[in-house]
């Protein structure tokens, strides 16, 4: 909607602000939401300051033809619906798909890595400790 109002801003005609529109939404099928630790911030921040700029790209590239084009905005925004349809849940503003799982996955290993490690020190000492008890079972004893 974005190109839309840019190109009607800019002096366009209704065929022209309507390839607008449907060069912008076009160029955003598919897309998933995936907030990390469940906040907009990431990607969506970027994301709208990208398609802001895409829009005003949009809307000049449309007032340089002549408002033919061959995918009408009504048939981008039902692929739209469609998409979304087919679209897995977890990659729906859910935080449980996409960057949300992979955003600090190596941090995450680590953290694993680190606990597994712990767990075999303590089995470990424990080991040891039932060694010693078993060895001091079996010297004499002291008078």
């Amino acid at each position: 909607m974005a190109a839309a109002a840019c190109c009607q801003l800019m002096g366009g005609t209704p065929a022209q602000i309507e390839h607008a529109a449907e060069m912008a939404l076009e160029h955003h099928l598919g897309l998933n939401c995936c907030p990390v630790e469940g906040l907009v911030q990431i990607p969506c921040i970027d994301r709208n300051a990208h398609a802001a700029t895409r829009a005003v790209d949009c809307a000049e590239f449309a007032l340089a033809m002549d408002g033919k084009h061959m995918i009408s905005y009504d048939e981008v925004v039902l692929a739209m619906k469609l998409s979304g349809l087919d679209m897995a849940a977890e990659y729906k503003e859910t935080s449980l798909g996409g960057l949300s799982v992979t955003y600090n996955l190596e941090e995450e290993q680590e953290k694993e890595e680190k606990e597994k490690e712990q767990a075999r020190v303590r089995s470990l000492e424990k080991e040891v400790q039932t060694l010693n008890e078993k060895l001091n079972s079996l010297s004499p004893p002291t008078k």
